[in-house]
């Protein structure tokens, strides 16, 4: 069984007590119950969580928002899942330069490994012409803030990831899966058709996406709270 969860409003978020509760939770079942982790952090982000303890061990992390997927404690690139996703990558700098033909509506650029962040303007959201260019270069865009732009491979978000992911370890079963977000893209795991848990701090746009799913259960606590809650709901722990 995998539970594919946040860090940012999910795991990180909430309680000290229901983190601690989470967390043991995990614990309990060995690798059976190890979260996957699905993140806009970047791996270099990411790392000093897993390493420092403050979260349960991972079977994987997907990081960059889909663009990065690692397994274990070791923070290991999946194979050959990782090198599919590299080779749609156009390549940061080529992606960074065409930023800047926009400066109008892109201010800062921050490049990674395999995707660029910027602060933009929110008009970005709307100009045909800066989506269609990065379109053009092959890559895939989202928005994960209101003035928050992330550019990446194309085909590539955080939910896809965790399909290929699962198809991957031959266990994409639905029953054997639960998804738990706060962010607007997280919809893209939603999509999965798996149980799901919306946490109570979530974003207004995820709730209303998912209201009315019979599989999805909108929490009223937030962060860890609300994680527990929604596993108790789908019958997986005591709430």
């Amino acid at each position: 069984m995998h539970v594919a969860l946040g860090l940012d409003g999910v795991l990180l978020h909430g309680p000290r007590r229901a983190r601690r509760t989470l967390a043991r939770w995990f614990g309990e079942q060995g690798a059976w119950r190890h979260p996957v982790y699905v993140t806009g952090r970047s791996l270099a982000e990411t790392r000093p969580l897993v390493e420092r303890g403050r979260i349960p061990p991972p079977a994987f992390v997907i990081a960059d928002h889909g663009a990065t997927v690692v397994r274990g404690e070791a923070l290991q690139p999946v194979e050959p899942l990782q090198r599919r996703i590299d080779r749609r990558w156009p390549g940061s700098e080529v992606v960074a330069a065409e930023l800047r033909r926009h400066p109008r509506l892109v201010y800062n650029i921050f490049p990674g490994q395999r995707r660029v962040r910027a602060i933009v303007d929110p008009a970005a959201r709307r100009d045909e012409t800066l989506q269609r260019d990065l379109v053009t270069l092959g890559c895939e865009l989202v928005f994960p803030g209101y003035r928050q732009l992330a550019v990446l491979p194309w085909g590539t978000s955080s939910g896809a990831t965790l399909r290929a992911l699962l198809d991957e370890l031959g266990e994409l079963d639905e029953t054997e899966v639960v998804v738990v977000g706060a962010r607007r893209e997280d919809l893209t795991m939603m999509k999965l058709g798996t149980r799901s848990i919306v946490v109570g701090n979530a974003d207004p746009v995820l709730v209303g996406a998912v209201r009315g799913r019979p599989r999805a259960h909108i929490a009223e606590r937030a962060g860890a709270g609300g994680v527990i809650e929604g596993l108790a709901r789908h019958g997986l722990m005591d709430g």
